[in-house]
C-alpha cells in the first residue's frame, strides 16, 4: 500500500473523530451575560456558574471600572459563558453593599434571550418565523433572586433556546469533519515526479494558505457570534409585565 493511501486512511479516520467530537460538543448553545450597573467604586466582581457535563462548575472575573467622583461610573459589563447547560448563574461584584447597582441583566444567545430590569421585572425576546417577538416573560423562564449583599442569582434556566437540535448537530459535525478531510486531501496530494525539496517546499506553502482561510473563518465566526450576542441601544426600554 503506497503512502498516499496510508495517509488518506489515517486522514479518514482523523476526519471521523473530529466530527463525532464536534457532534458531542455542540449540544448546547454558548450563551453571554450582559450587565449594564453603575459603580461608586472600582473592583473584580465574579460570576460564578454551576453547569452539567464537561465544564461543570466554573467562574468568570471582570473588571469593575474606577468611580468618577460621586455619580458613578455606568458601564456594560459582557461575560462570555460556556456551551453547556447551566442550572445557576450567580453575579457577586464583591464590592461594598450599596455601592454597585444593576440596570439590567441580559442573558442571550442567537436564539432567545432574557432581560431583567433594576426591578426584577423580566422580558424575553426570540425569533419566530425570522422576526424577533419581545413579550413579557411567562411560565418555564428563569428567576432572578438578588440578595442584600449586592450579588445576583439567575435559576431555573430551561434548555429551550440554549440547546442546539440534533439536525445542527449534524450539520456543524459534517461541515467540519469534510472540512477537515478536505484540507488534508490538499496537503498530502502526491508529487512523486519532484524533488523531495520540491515537496517540501509545496507543502510549506500550502500550510501557509491552509493557516490563512482558518484564520480568515475564524475571524468571521467571531463577526457573527459577536454581531448576536451584544444588545443593541433599541433592547434598552423595559417591558411592563409580571416581576420574578
Amino acid at each position: 500500500m503506497s503512502s498516499f493511501k496510508i495517509g488518506t486512511l489515517v486522514l479518514i479516520i482523523i476526519s471521523l473523530s473530529v466530527s463525532f467530537i464536534v457532534f458531542l460538543i455542540s449540544g448546547y448553545r454558548e450563551s453571554t451575560l450582559n450587565i449594564d450597573a453603575i459603580s461608586m467604586e472600582k473592583g473584580i466582581g465574579t460570576v460564578l456558574f454551576e453547569g452539567v457535563g464537561f465544564y461543570g462548575s466554573s467562574s468568570r472575573k471582570f473588571e469593575i471600572n474606577e468611580y468618577q467622583g460621586d455619580q458613578g461610573l455606568k458601564k456594560l459589563y459582557v461575560i462570555e459563558l460556556p456551551a453547556t447547560k447551566l442550572k445557576t448563574i450567580t453575579i457577586d461584584p464583591q464590592i461594598r453593599n450599596g455601592l454597585f447597582g444593576i440596570d439590567r441583566i441580559i442573558l442571550a444567545n442567537d436564539a432567545i434571550s432574557y432581560t431583567w430590569d433594576e426591578q426584577g421585572v423580566c422580558s424575553q425576546q426570540k425569533q419566530v418565523h425570522g422576526f424577533q417577538k419581545k413579550e413579557p416573560c411567562k411560565d418555564g423562564t428563569p428567576s432572578i433572586l438578588a440578595a442584600a449583599d449586592s450579588s445576583v442569582v439567575i435559576s431555573a434556566i430551561p434548555e429551550t433556546g440554549f440547546t442546539n437540535t440534533f439536525d445542527v448537530r449534524v450539520a456543524k459535525a459534517l461541515v467540519i469533519g469534510c472540512g477537515t478531510f478536505l484540507g488534508g486531501i490538499w496537503l498530502l496530494w502526491p508529487c512523486a515526479k519532484q524533488a523531495r525539496s520540491t515537496r517540501l517546499h509545496r507543502l510549506a506553502f500550502k500550510l501557509a494558505w491552509l493557516a490563512i482561510a482558518v484564520g480568515f473563518l475564524y475571524q468571521l465566526y467571531l463577526v457573527i457570534k459577536y454581531s448576536v450576542d451584544v444588545p443593541r441601544q433599541d433592547e434598552v426600554a423595559p417591558i411592563i409585565g409580571t416581576g420574578v
